[in-house]
């Protein structure tokens, strides 16, 4: 009988001790209370990443980071272009290993992980745009890590960019990048814009004003009143250089769309000046000039000498 017995406690014990070794250390609880789990740590699998008995790599590691990780992951540094922590082999900058309140595993939530390397972006976290809804986190074969090429990138949310019946060129060829920054540029604090453009509705213009339309349109469209290589003029006057010129100085998007309108020209189809009501632009272009208004003055009609002239 005391032999059965002494079977029965050496049973209890072994699975007492079995017990004890799936569950984590005591002074391990705090790795294991996070929402999401590691794969191994939901299996109660510690082994598949720490040796039982003492090991010279790290903390009881079966190998070092990243061929551990590499172990059950493939290999996140295989492509072209590869995120620095990833290159370097820093997995645990960005991810926990045992558990995390973030999907992922992630250290922290997107975009605030981003941010720990990376410059606060106000125009994409104003609309709530996630940092991996346009680039790959680990390594990817295209430049600054894009899901696609840049243009296919902007279209997913700035579809309407392109949308009318006339859209400017750099719109139109996805060219988004001739005047705009992704990203905020300490140079420039003018909604990620590559030059000088005025975002008011009046500025009379001074020299650098409009250095992003100067990038592609001639500066005398706006500095040189007896400019004649534009369609909006009369027989001897720069109608641009007079609306930019003027008493206050009206800019280009009071009167233009700078990406895309159903109106010749880029024309918007109100204005919408400050403190006022908007109104109807009443432009309409015939083959000898147009004419424009009643909206910021009564209505005006300008004739040019050379009707077959292409527009600017």
């Amino acid at each position: 009988m005391g032999r059965r017995w002494g079977w029965v406690l050496a049973a209890a014990v072994w699975v007492a001790a079995a017990a004890a070794w799936a569950a984590p250390p005591p002074d391990h609880k705090q790795l294991f209370s996070g929402t999401w789990f590691h794969a191994p740590v939901a299996d109660d699998d510690c082994t598949v990443c720490h040796t039982i008995h003492r090991d010279p790599v790290g903390p009881n590691l079966q190998a070092p980071v990243p061929d551990l990780c590499y172990g059950c992951h493939e290999n996140m540094a295989a492509r072209d272009e590869v995120h620095e922590p990833v290159g370097e082999g820093r997995c645990t900058d960005c991810h926990r290993v045992h558990t995390s309140d973030q999907r992922k595993l992630l250290v922290e939530r997107v975009p605030d992980l981003c941010y720990g390397c990376h410059p606060v972006d106000k125009e994409h976290v104003a609309r709530n745009t996630l940092c991996t809804s346009c680039h790959e986190v680990h390594s990817s074969d295209t430049a600054r890590f894009l899901k696609g090429e840049r243009t296919r990138n902007c279209g997913r949310c700035h579809s309407d960019k392109r949308r009318g019946e006339t859209v400017h060129r750099p719109a139109r060829e996805g060219k988004c990048l001739m005047c705009h920054f992704t990203h905020p540029d300490p140079r420039f604090q003018n909604r990620g814009l590559r030059a000088g453009f005025p975002r008011t509705a009046y500025a009379r213009y001074e020299k650098g004003a409009y250095a992003l339309c100067d990038r592609c349109h001639p500066p005398e469209l706006h500095a040189d009143p007896g400019f004649l290589g534009t369609r909006f003029r009369t027989r001897t006057e720069n109608l641009h250089a007079r609306h930019v010129q003027g008493e206050r100085g009206v800019t280009c998007s009071e009167c233009h769309d700078v990406h895309a309108s159903d109106r010749p020209a880029l024309v918007v189809p109100w204005v919408r000046l400050p403190e006022k009501e908007p109104v109807p632009m009443g432009f309409i272009r015939f083959s000898t000039g147009g004419t424009c208004g009643p909206s910021c003055h009564d209505t005006a009609t300008y004739v040019r000498e050379a009707p077959e002239e292409e527009l600017r």
